[in-house]
Formats: C-alpha cells, sequence, structure tokens
C-alpha cells in the first residue's frame, strides 16, 4: 500500500475529514487531497506531522 493510501485509511479510521488535516498542516485542502493520491512528495517532516495528527507511530505509515 502506498503512502498516500496507508494516511487515507488512517484518516477514515479517525473520522478526520480531509478539511480538518488540512487546516491542522496548514495547507489547503486541495493540496492534502494531493498527498493522499499520492500526486505530491512528502517530507519525512510533513509525514511526522501528519502521523502526530493521526495520532498514530510514523513507522506504521512507511511501506
Amino acid at each position: 500500500m502506498l503512502l498516500g493510501q496507508k494516511i487515507r485509511v488512517q484518516r477514515l479510521t479517525k473520522k478526520y475529514s480531509q478539511q480538518f488535516m488540512a487546516d491542522k498542516l496548514g495547507i489547503s485542502q486541495f493540496a492534502y487531497s494531493k498527498i493522499e493520491r499520492g500526486k505530491t512528495d512528502i517530507t519525512v517532516r510533513r509525514m511526522i506531522d501528519i502521523a502526530n495528527i493521526l495520532e498514530i507511530p510514523a513507522a506504521k505509515l512507511l511501506p
């Protein structure tokens, strides 16, 4: 499973919207959507920030 797909599954498990995630990250919903669709590369820092919002270890998002 790709990184974006893993993020999406975890987000849906928490019942968070893309807008909620985007707001927490300080980006637009469109930019966040591109992360989940794998249309944009993310930094390790961004992955850690996403994991923190989702309250999971960042390693859970790795392949």
